[in-house]
């Protein structure tokens, strides 16, 4: 696959997982609905109009169909806006996927086959020559790597899981990410990092051991 076709594959993807997940959100309104408009159904059919009365069994009835019509109108209220967010979320990533040159593809495909499965073709850190481009919870976050004074990329443990903690000091402002476990992520984050920030740095005669607490990596401007 050359670099234009994975480019168009990665945009591809994209754009399906959004009309998965959109067609997940449009399920949420109408199923969740149905299923309680289901049950009150059952439940007042089980009881029977001998028992409650014509009047009293018809009212039930129409309740269960008033509940049902205002769940599914506090549900569209919730998932609306959330669809509109990820919609526009995903489509901050093309701008910057068609911008790429070859360079920079070649780094993204490292991080996308870094990582598992369902995180795939929506990463969070892309680099575009001298810029990262971070996408974390709806935002986007573009930061120039003659900006960067200093950053940290440090594993924490706790309750027997590690996770990372991403700094990046600028002259403007400061970023803090909190990053999954992913050491072939942080290695490659942490390198390209350096190249962008025209850091001196030897990663072949570096020692990094994955394995050990408190693990932490870091560069600044020399």
């Amino acid at each position: 696959m050359t670099n234009t076709e994975y480019i168009s594959h990665f945009i591809g993807q994209l754009r399906l997982r959004k009309r998965i997940f959109m067609l997940l959100l449009v399920l949420a309104v109408f199923i969740i609905p149905f299923i309680f408009l289901v049950v009150a159904y059952k439940e007042t059919s089980d009881l029977g109009k001998d028992l409650l009365g014509k009047a009293k069994y018809n009212e039930r009835i129409e309740d269960a169909v008033r509940y049902a019509l205002a769940i599914m109108g506090l549900i569209a209220v919730m998932v609306i806006p959330l669809g509109i967010w990820v919609n526009r979320f995903l489509d901050s990533y093309i701008p910057v996927l068609k911008s790429l040159d070859d360079n920079d593809i070649v780094k993204l495909r490292g991080y996308n086959e870094s990582q598992i499965f369902l995180k795939k073709y929506h990463i969070s850190f892309i680099f575009q020559r001298d810029i990262l481009h971070i996408f974390r919870l709806g935002n986007v976050s573009s930061i120039k790597g003659s900006s960067i004074v200093n950053y940290n990329l440090e594993k924490i443990y706790g309750r027997g899981k590690g996770h990372y903690h991403l700094r990046i000091k600028t002259s403007e402002k400061d970023y803090f990410y909190a990053i999954h476990d992913n050491d072939k992520q942080a290695l490659m984050l942490e390198q390209d990092l350096a190249v962008i920030m025209n850091a001196t740095y030897n990663y072949k005669k570096t020692e990094i051991n994955f394995s050990g607490k408190n693990w932490t990596i870091s560069g600044k401007k020399i």
